[in-house]
């Protein structure tokens, strides 16, 4: 019998299926934040001074006490003293990921499946914004003015 009932392209095509319903599964079990009207009110900002022309925003929202969404942005005063964005790491869209001006696309940096990630991934997002501002801050400028 060559190849038999279990020949490779049985066996090819059972796992392509079987790989089809796993994806099929976590597409159905795949976690998304919720609405910010569905959020405790007042969940909250937090603005941290860096420098004079810098500064960090958070904005965190919970749920039932949970962490559920997380916006961290690196702001940069403008010579008209307005506040913009040189960079911001948030887990819209089920996730997380980086904006930077002027740049096609964000940049994607976990997924987020489950409830957990979310709080998982603050401390490493706040910390590649804080790490990296005085980068960031440069890349702005240099695009703006």
């Amino acid at each position: 019998m060559a190849g038999g009932p279990y020949g490779k392209q049985q066996r090819d095509r059972a796992r392509r299926e079987n790989r089809a319903v796993l994806d099929a599964d976590l597409e159905a079990e795949r976690w998304c934040p919720p609405s910010q009207f569905d959020c405790e009110p007042n969940s909250g900002t937090i603005t941290i001074p860096l420098s004079a022309t810098a500064r960090i925003l958070q904005r965190l929202e919970y749920e039932d006490k949970r962490l559920v969404y997380y916006s961290i942005s690196l702001q940069c005063r403008t010579r008209s003293e307005e506040w913009e964005d040189a960079a911001r790491i948030d887990c819209s869209h089920c996730v997380v990921h980086l904006h930077t001006p002027g740049a096609p696309t964000t940049v994607p940096i976990l997924d987020i499946t489950r409830p957990e990630d979310v709080w998982n991934s603050y401390d490493a997002s706040y910390a590649q914004i804080l790490d990296n501002w005085e980068e960031y801050e440069r890349q702005w400028s240099n695009d703006r003015y």
